[in-house]
């Protein structure tokens, strides 16, 4: 990305063209924590992050924006969407309960894995 826009940091390049796609597909956009909240101990804002991903993408009316967004998340970046998303399947599971977001995820995760073998 630093390449495409030599004189952005690439953090601010990541975050500009999120809320670009955001925008252009009329989503909610997800915040990240703040760097501000740095004394907070770091497994705890990991478990915030995935907390407020979660109820993001619960926020989403339908799934095909639902899916839309999974794809430009995991665009930008795709370990870290992928990361997000493991944590917070590993967290529906430790409540119990069966769960619409747990739902949606594998749902989305079964129509990638398929969209890449038909690609």
């Amino acid at each position: 990305m630093s390449t495409m826009f030599p004189h952005f940091a690439s953090s601010a390049t990541c975050f500009e063209l999120g809320n670009a796609v955001d925008w252009a597909i009329e989503l909610p956009q997800f915040n990240r924590y703040y760097p501000e909240l740095h004394f907070i101990p770091n497994d705890l804002l990991l478990i915030i992050e995935s907390r407020l991903f979660g109820s993001h993408i619960s926020s989403i009316k339908t799934f095909s924006e639902t899916e839309k967004y999974l794809d430009s998340c995991f665009a930008l970046d795709n370990s870290y969407t992928i990361h997000l998303l493991i944590r917070l399947l590993e967290q529906s599971e430790q409540c119990d309960k069966p769960d619409d977001l747990r739902t949606i995820i594998i749902h989305w995760l079964l129509a990638a894995i398929q969209k890449d073998h038909e690609a």
